[in-house]
């Protein structure tokens, strides 16, 4: 039987960068991880800004959490505390 492809599943949301010491990320809602249906650590392809990049949701003590680098915040102008 050939392998079947079906278009990843896609979620939006609004939140803010969170800043923590030099780490920078957004905390995404465990009912949109459900709703993604991936796993807890599925692979992502985010979209801010205009710019596109692929990550991995990361999982904290109690939260899940897409991190934001320091060549995202340079490309899409963003610094912790602004509104994604």
């Amino acid at each position: 039987m050939p392998a079947t492809w079906s278009k990843p599943k896609s979620v939006q949301f609004d939140t803010r960068l969170t800043a923590v010491g030099d780490s920078t990320s957004v905390v995404v809602a465990r009912e949109l991880i459900e709703e993604l249906g991936a796993g807890q650590r599925s692979a992502v392809m985010v979209d801010v800004n205009g710019s596109q990049y692929r990550n991995t949701i990361g999982v904290t003590s109690a939260e899940h959490v897409i991190s934001a680098s320091a060549a995202v915040r340079v490309a899409t102008g963003l610094k912790g505390g602004d509104a994604v």
